[in-house]
């Protein structure tokens, strides 16, 4: 076998064998990572624990609490600037003419 063949082939090998062991070591890493394990979930067509479900329903409630007591709040916020403006229409109190 020609000897700059092999030298070729020694330096391609040189450079590959670095280079494969960097990625691998670099997929390992990520699928270690939470973000590899999610996308792993993901694949896999896993949906969310049991305690993210527990947590968004959780949640959820609150946000319908929060709702009504905005809408309570506002409506207490509307009556009193109806007060407020009937105030305003009416007719001041007689001045005191007896003086």
């Amino acid at each position: 076998m020609d000897p700059d063949i092999l030298g070729g082939v020694a330096a391609v090998l040189g450079l590959m064998v670095p280079i494969l062991g960097l990625s691998i070591v670099g997929l390992v890493v990520f699928t270690r990572s939470r973000l590899g394990e999610a996308l792993a979930r993901r694949i896999a067509g896993g949906r969310y624990d049991a305690e993210a479900d527990e947590q968004i329903s959780a949640l959820q409630e609150e946000v319908a609490v929060l709702r009504h007591q905005l809408q309570d709040t506002q409506e207490r916020v509307e009556f009193t600037e109806r007060l407020l403006s009937a105030g305003d229409r009416a007719d001041p109190l007689p001045a005191d003419h007896s003086r």
